[in-house]
C-alpha cells in the first residue's frame, strides 16, 4: 500500500503547469475602424512576448491583391506588437492585418490562442 501511495502521489506532484495560451486583448485601431494612413496599427496582448517571434512573425497587412510592407516592433511596457507601414496607406482603402497562430510566441513558450484578422479603412492622415 505504502509503493502504491508514493507512485500514485509521484505521479500527482510531477505534472507541468499548463501553459496558458496568448490572448489579444485590444488593438488600434479596431475592427472596421479607421487608422490615420501614417499611424502604426497596435495589437496588445495579455502576456509578454518573445522579441524574436515578434520581428520574424509572419504577420502581413494587404489591400485586395496588395500586400503593404510594414516594420515590426515591440513595446514591453504595454505588452504591443506595432506595425508600421514603410510607406503611408492609401487614404480611403481598405486593408486586412493578419497574424498567424504558429508565429508569435509569448516568454512561456505559449502560441497565440486563435489567428488574429483585423480589417479597417484608411483614414485622413493626422
Amino acid at each position: 500500500d505504502y509503493k502504491l501511495f508514493v507512485i500514485l502521489f509521484g505521479l500527482g506532484c510531477s505534472t507541468a503547469p499548463e501553459i496558458q495560451a496568448i490572448s489579444i486583448i485590444s488593438s488600434v485601431p479596431q475592427e472596421g475602424q479607421t487608422l490615420s494612413a501614417d499611424k502604426a496599427i497596435r495589437i496588445q496582448f495579455d502576456q509578454y512576448l518573445e522579441l524574436s517571434s515578434v520581428v520574424n512573425s509572419g504577420a502581413t497587412l494587404v489591400s485586395g491583391d496588395a500586400t503593404a510592407a510594414i516594420r515590426l516592433s515591440y513595446d514591453p511596457v504595454d505588452q504591443a506588437l506595432l506595425a508600421t507601414p514603410t510607406r503611408n496607406l492609401r487614404v480611403g482603402l481598405g486593408y486586412r492585418f493578419a497574424i498567424p497562430t504558429d508565429d508569435i510566441r509569448g516568454l512561456n513558450g505559449s502560441l497565440l490562442k486563435t489567428p488574429f484578422e483585423l480589417n479597417f479603412k484608411a483614414g485622413e492622415l493626422h
